[in-house]
């Protein structure tokens, strides 16, 4: 395991006068130069907009349940964490950790992929869709109901896919433009389908209405947000104690409603994680909703409003995991809030709740691309990570591998998926 502080110094140049002092007396002349000389500023340095170079072999990371995958240039997929399912590629019914990334087979050159607790789902160059891990029939009431192929399966019913979304137990496939179709648990009207079906099988059209088809989507356990053009966003499904930030008090909202927003603000994108949501603002800072977090009387309670979250700006890319996220910043930095409950902070594991303060990750260099799953994150970035995928919070623990049940896990630190387990 290896750790390494960031160190940030600050030059400063001091410019002083030197005079001497003479022996002349209070009545000597004083003789004023006609042409004093001007001190130009020294110039400001140009700013480095050089593109970081990835030294990774994976172009982007993608975070799941307790997975995470990566996608290699020439659109390979490659998965580890911990496979319950069969998530990750691993054809057997037995829960299995993995610090390898391993290749999944039989699968065409991917474009997209998205993941989440037991399935990763991806949109292949020809626009259609194949998933991982549990089938289309979902979990069951127990064990021997759960639905789970034994290797990757196409949903045939779908095409002209050009992008998925998809929360702990459904999923939605998009054609930009025109048709979305959603299958999974709808029991709190998420799914937003013609079905009253408290899961729905078959991937089912959504009724868009009057909403902006080309909108984005994000989808958290049994509630989901679309992000139209306008930059405000609409939810609806599961409201819990107004969670939705709609205004609307009621358990369940069927028709997508607009979120109440902040003076002047618009996202530019929307994540979400297990109950709540967050989005990009056009100023690049992070708001969030639908979590409980401190209130200004210091109580614990659920915020039911987009709020700011300290100490980020400058956001090129958002992820959201169980119970909080992190921001990829302009500069390569990356920083984490919200729950600590697996280290995801990299603080001593704590329950406390929410930190609405970020804190920045301590890597070797610049990151280039960032994923959470529910409980750690990944990144992966310039010559300074050496190729390797930086990885923290419940991965980090020693123990991952052979937990004992019987020991309370420190979750604290960073781990390098290093070169050598790298295929």
């Amino acid at each position: 395991m290896r750790f390494t502080l960031l160190a940030l110094s600050v030059a400063a140049s001091i410019i002083s006068g030197c005079g001497g002092s003479g022996s002349g007396s209070s009545s000597d002349p004083v003789t004023v130069d006609p042409d004093p000389v001007t001190v130009e500023p020294e110039p400001t340095p140009p700013i480095d907009n050089t593109p970081t170079t990835n030294s990774s072999i994976f172009r982007e990371l993608v975070g799941g349940g307790v997975h995470m995958c990566g996608i290699t240039p020439d659109d390979a997929l490659y998965c580890w964490g911990e496979d319950a399912v069969g998530e990750t590629g691993i054809a057997q019914n037995v829960e299995k950790r993995s610090l390898r990334p391993t290749k999944v087979a039989d699968l065409p050159p991917l474009k997209q992929v998205v993941a989440d607790f037991g399935r990763t789902c991806a949109v292949d160059e020809a626009n259609l869709v194949w998933c991982l891990g549990i089938g289309r029939n979902g979990w069951g009431d127990d064990a021997s109901e759960r639905d789970i192929p034994m290797q990757p399966y196409q949903m045939f019913e779908l095409a002209q896919i050009d992008r998925l979304a998809m929360s702990q137990d459904a999923v939605c496939a998009q054609q930009l433009g025109a048709s979305m179709y959603c299958w999974g648990n709808n029991a709190d009207n998420n799914l937003n389908v013609a079905s009253d079906s408290t899961y729905v099988v078959f991937p089912s059209e959504f009724t868009w209405g009057d909403l902006d088809k080309s909108s984005s989507v994000a989808m958290a356990s049994g509630s989901t947000c679309l992000l139209p053009e306008s930059g405000i966003p609409y939810c609806f499904g599961y409201n819990h104690n107004a969670g939705l930030g709609t205004g609307s008090e009621n358990d369940h909202i069927v028709t997508p409603e607009p979120v109440v927003m902040p003076d002047n603000i618009q996202f530019s994108e929307v994540v979400a994680g297990f109950g709540y949501f967050c989005g990009v603002s056009q100023d690049k800072e992070v708001y969030c909703w639908g979590y409980y977090g401190e209130s200004s009387d210091n109580n614990v309670e659920l915020i039911k409003a987009p709020k700011k979250v300290d100490a980020i700006d400058n956001v090129e890319s958002l992820t959201a995991g169980y119970n909080g996220g992190c921001a990829l910043t302009s500069s390569g930095q990356v920083k984490c809030f919200g729950g600590n409950e697996t280290g995801q902070l990299l603080r001593q594991r704590s329950s406390s709740g929410w930190v609405n303060e970020a804190v920045t990750i301590p890597l070797p260099g610049k990151a280039v691309a960032l994923a959470s799953s529910e409980y750690f994150n990944c990144a992966i970035g310039d010559e300074a990570f050496d190729g390797d995928v930086i990885c923290w919070g419940d991965i980090a623990s020693e123990d991952y591998l052979n937990p004992d049940p019987d020991v309370d896990r420190n979750y604290f630190g960073t781990i390098r998926l290093e070169k050598a387990i790298h295929p």
